[in-house]
């Protein structure tokens, strides 16, 4: 034990002397300098982390909570009153901020329910609800800032299929058309059987004018039991877009019996609905009396649920259209005009101002509508078709034509629209394009479906004139043939 001890003794000796040495090889002052840069450079990170400490533990800037609405029905405000009282209670909660949000989503008082929703997420970054409602909500107004909150969904449920299908939605409404389709093809690889993709697919077929034949498309759905009466309209569609008449025909008629598409589970959405307390019967009652050509009825409906619910923008529309209906037009365009201007990035809003305008002889007024209405949603047909109409009324014909065509394009199913293109061209007479418009219409204006249609008759008449016609021709030319082989 001893021999032991007396070993380790140089060796410590030693450890003392290298110790020694080396803080003699080191000035005072190297020293002191280096313990104050190392202080400061401790003191100067610990202040770092408790700034963003308290940073991260501030909610957004617009959180605080809003009251309810003004001017909201009994039972809305005293809904919301008793939510409102919880986020108060509990503001560091982030299910009292999302209760509230999807209270006032569902009553579409739509700014505050982003501001809550905010806050939810803020507060619970890994609850997938919050960023997708707020996609939901933002679909209306901003096709980027959806896709954005869509995005944060998805890193916190990638699986969702309501939410890729909104974000597929999204990047189309964007242009996105590439990434979308990727998007589809990769939902569709794990879930082939889900209609609501087949169908997104089918519009970027269309959109994109891919050379795919429809009948292939229609193939490949019916295998994975996806052929519903959306799709095969839209294959039809695809058909008259690739000049496929017979094959347009062949899918309208397949259309009308077969199923409707069914609509996928959306558990978020359906939460958001069990805080209803609107007038949501209302609003339906409303519409049964317009069809019953109640219109005053109607409108005194729709303007109590105006005031109930200023923030909405569908029962006020519903009333301007059924002022206009009633004949009641300044009341209908100053409803239109505050519309507008509270809802300015609305193509609807837009499009039904243009045809009042139009229709009270104001065609400048209305054509910068429609202009802006074309700026946010492109491919609106009918909005297109009015154009074209108040164009070729201002001696722009040539412009007027390719207005026209657009429209066809880019609502090829549209009855309507080819109607207006019809007449547009007897007036024009420009017999030749509209003889082939008449025959490339084949497909919708002989379907069971337009029988009902009394605008339609003459120009059936005139397409079975047409075809006889044509079909007398090419026989007559088969016979000249076959004698001259004699």
């Amino acid at each position: 034990m001893e021999r032991s001890e007396l070993q380790q003794e140089p060796s410590d000796q030693s450890y003392g002397q290298s110790a020694g040495t080396e803080a003699e090889s080191t000035t005072p002052a190297q020293s002191s300098s280096s313990v104050v840069l190392r202080t400061a450079l401790l003191l100067l990170t610990v202040i770092g982390i408790l700034a963003w400490m308290q940073w991260k533990s501030q909610p957004p800037a617009t959180a605080v909570p809003p009251l309810p609405p003004a001017n909201a029905s009994e039972d809305v405000s005293e809904l919301l009153q008793q939510l409102h009282t919880s986020v108060v209670r509990a503001a560091d909660v982030g299910d009292t901020w999302g209760d509230y949000g999807m209270a006032l989503m569902q009553h579409e008082f739509y700014s505050e329910a982003l501001q809550c929703l905010a806050v939810a997420e803020f507060l619970a970054v890994e609850d997938p609800r919050w960023p997708y409602l707020q996609g939901v909500i933002l679909e209306q107004s901003s096709a980027a800032q959806a896709l954005s909150a869509f995005q944060r969904t998805l890193r916190a449920r990638p699986g969702s299929v309501p939410t890729i299908l909104r974000s597929i939605s999204a990047q189309i409404s964007l242009g996105h058309y590439e990434e979308a389709t990727v998007l589809v093809r990769q939902l569709l690889k794990k879930q082939p059987e889900q209609q609501q993709g087949w169908l997104l697919l089918f519009q970027l077929h269309r959109l994109q004018h891919l050379p795919e034949r429809p009948a292939d498309l229609v193939a490949r759905a019916r295998e994975a039991r996806a052929d519903t009466r959306e799709l095969l309209q839209e294959a039809a569609r695809l058909a008259l877009q690739q000049e496929d008449f017979d094959g347009a025909m062949t899918f309208s008629s397949a259309a009308e019996q077969a199923n409707s598409v069914s609509q996928i589970s959306d558990p978020w959405m359906d939460l958001v609905r069990t805080y209803d307390a609107s007038g949501t019967i209302s609003a339906i009652e409303a519409d049964q009396l317009r069809i019953r050509g109640e219109q005053d009825a109607a409108a005194e409906k729709l303007a109590g649920l105006v005031r109930a619910q200023p923030d909405r923008s569908r029962p006020a529309l519903n009333l301007a259209l059924s002022l206009q209906e009633a004949g009641r037009v300044e009341a209908a365009e100053e409803q239109l005009a505050d519309l507008s201007r509270r809802f300015p990035e609305d193509p609807l809003i837009r499009f039904h101002y243009a045809v009042l305008l139009s229709q009270t002889a104001r065609p400048q007024p209305a054509l910068t509508q429609l202009q802006r209405c074309l700026q946010l949603k492109p491919d609106y047909g009918l909005a297109r078709s009015l154009q074209a109409l108040l164009l070729s009324h201002d001696g722009q014909a040539e412009t007027a034509t390719v207005e026209f065509r657009r429209a066809v394009q880019d609502t090829p199913a549209s009855i309507p629209i080819r109607i207006m293109f019809l007449e547009f061209l007897q007036q024009q007479s420009r017999v030749m394009e509209f003889e082939q418009l008449l025959l490339d219409s084949a497909p919708l204006f002989l379907s069971d479906a337009a029988d009902a249609d009394p605008a339609l008759q003459s120009y059936r008449q005139q397409l079975r004139a047409l075809q006889s016609s044509a079909t007398a021709e090419r026989h007559k030319s088969d016979a000249a043939t076959e004698q001259n082989n004699e």
